[in-house]
């Protein structure tokens, strides 16, 4: 039997279906020479394809100066060498090798990389390399490190007493220090002290200490501001806790306290929020790369459907088509939210029923559904699972449905109650009893989907056929709180 190539006679280049996968991909033989390179990469390494096929892997991607990411090539090695072995994929610890910038200047980058062999007449011809850029993660944790450890610090601690009535403040040099003072000058008020305190931090500071004293009681307070010190680059963080005490040798009111510089810890928290935020924007990119990528490999299929005269072939791709959409809204809706870690089943279920509808024959009517008001939280990976099950519960109702178009009402229902979380799905049937015995017992690739996915639910599918209605009932235990 002779498999006609319908890619090619559509035009299309083994390259072009590399190009459409968002993950950057290159192709390289054994002695680490670059024979193909996809757009994702080309992308992410500032790179043109032309410039670099042909070409030693490091002459294109050389260490940095200083030495970082000088053993990448010794690793890459040895992992090819582990793929020849085995004939399996290999993935290296993450690796730092860094990158040029728009300047040409070596900035930070990690990576985490995974080679697998391409196999011709059962010989290794050669390797792909899929690389993910980790250096949000890499640095995220560096600089949790450094905010422990600058927590730690006690050395930037100083002790003070104020007196109001004379602004008069006791200190040790530890204070001047930190303020930027001379230690041997006899200005012992605080006016020196309040000179450093930038514009827009000097007025509540203020009025914070004259209210306290001002009470006859007070709790102790603390005050957060910040400094400027001469000849500094950048503001200092202050935070000072203090409380009113009675001096017992002149009686008067004073604010004891501690002076702590909070300049490393803000600046690590701050850098660390920064590069939070540079990871959540990552994800939302890569949620809206791959519903593209998704959305174009549907876009294939479906001419490669057009293209094809096996009906058996229309079918099978008409049903990778729809998988592959099921997947698709989960990332499309990622990428309209602001929580990429989790997805609102609720909004998905009507996205994913309002496509699938657009897919059916005119006859059929609209698909009738009905879900809660409120949101239902589920994880990404869970979301994407309840799509593909969902997939195939509305294409069973379709195909086991009525006979007739018209006749066929699909009705798709979901609830939650006491912590369960259920979706079924049923329409008019023409399917007897012993058919809905065969469907439990499908071992096919639709049948499997359900069952797999169901039990990474830890859900349950039940199926019945009952005064002409066929229903397929998916029911998921919820942790308490969820939803």
């Amino acid at each position: 039997m002779i498999i006609p190539n319908l890619l090619a006679d559509l035009g299309i280049q083994k390259r072009d279906i590399l190009d459409t996968i968002g993950i950057p991909i290159i192709v390289f033989n054994k002695d680490l020479i670059i024979l193909e390179q996809n757009s994702a990469h080309a992308s992410l390494t500032r790179t043109r394809r032309a410039d670099i096929v042909g070409r030693f892997m490091f002459d294109v991607f050389p260490p940095a100066p200083d030495g970082s990411g000088s053993d990448t090539e010794a690793i890459i090695k040895a992992s090819i060498a582990r793929v020849q072995q085995t004939r399996q994929t290999d993935t290296p610890p993450i690796q730092r090798h860094d990158l040029k910038n728009e300047a040409g200047h070596y900035i930070p980058r990690f990576w985490e990389i995974c080679h697998a062999p391409i196999v011709v007449n059962d010989e290794i011809v050669a390797f792909t390399q899929v690389s993910k850029d980790v250096t949000s993660d890499q640095l995220a944790a560096k600089l949790a490190k450094a905010q422990r450890d600058a927590s730690n610090e006690a050395a930037s601690v100083s002790f003070f007493t104020y007196d109001p009535e004379t602004d008069v403040v006791e200190r040790g040099p530890d204070l001047d220090a930190m303020f930027g003072l001379n230690s041997n000058d006899s200005d012992s008020t605080a006016t020196a002290f309040f000179k450093r305190v930038i514009a827009e931090d000097i007025s509540p500071l203020q009025s914070e200490i004259f209210e306290m004293f001002s009470q006859t009681h007070p709790s102790p307070r603390q005050f957060n501001f910040r400094i400027e010190v001469p000849n500094q680059p950048s503001l200092k963080f202050i935070r000072v806790r203090g409380e009113i005490v009675v001096d017992p040798v002149d009686l008067r009111r004073k604010l004891v306290g501690v002076a702590l510089d909070m300049t490393k810890d803000v600046e690590t928290r701050l850098a660390l929020e920064s590069a939070l935020e540079a990871k959540e924007a990552l994800l939302v990119e890569v949620n809206h790369r791959v519903k593209n990528s998704l959305q174009i490999t549907s876009s294939l299929l479906r001419m490669q459907s057009s293209a094809s005269h096996d009906d058996a072939l229309k079918i099978a791709l008409g049903k990778a088509v729809r998988r592959v959409q099921a997947i698709a809204e989960v990332h499309g809706a990622l990428y309209m939210s602001t929580d990429v870690m989790q997805v609102n089943v609720v909004d998905l279920i009507k996205s994913f029923i309002s496509a699938f509808g657009n897919s059916l024959d005119t006859q059929v009517p609209p698909i009738k559904l009905s879900t809660p008001q409120e949101a239902i939280w589920f994880s990404t990976q869970s979301g994407i699972y309840l799509g593909l099950i969902l997939n195939e519960l509305v294409t069973n109702a379709v195909k086991y449905g009525d006979q007739h178009p018209a006749q066929n009402h699909i009705e798709v229902t979901v609830t939650q109650k006491d912590n369960c979380f259920t979706v079924w799905v049923e329409s008019r049937t023409r399917l007897t009893p012993a058919d809905v015995t065969n469907m439990r017992e499908s071992t096919g690739v639709g049948a499997k989907i359900i069952d797999a996915f169901a039990r990474q639910l830890g859900g349950e599918v039940r199926v019945t056929n009952e005064s002409g209605v066929y229903r397929t009932t998916l029911s998921i235990a919820l942790p308490a709180g969820r939803g």
